[in-house]
């Protein structure tokens, strides 16, 4: 089981589950939205992800025809 959160606390998840992939992403798009060479991700079943705290807190964008990235607004 794997637990996370945003950086300001307002937002916990639990992931159940072994991911069904791990890769590292150097788009453009992904170096923009964390500042770094690349970003890492897991891919996992939807059924195997709940938020646990501040759902309500989290606001979603489509950064391109292909992705849909989500963020605390707090």
């Amino acid at each position: 089981m794997l637990h996370g959160g945003c950086l300001c606390g307002a937002v916990k998840y639990v992931v159940d589950g072994t991911p069904l992939l791990m890769e590292n992403c150097h788009c453009s798009m992904c170096r923009k939205a964390h500042g770094g060479a690349y970003t890492t991700f897991l891919k996992i079943a939807r059924k195997d992800f709940r938020f646990t705290q501040g759902e309500e807190h989290v606001a979603t964008y489509a950064s391109s025809a292909a992705a849909t990235r989500s963020f605390c607004r707090e």
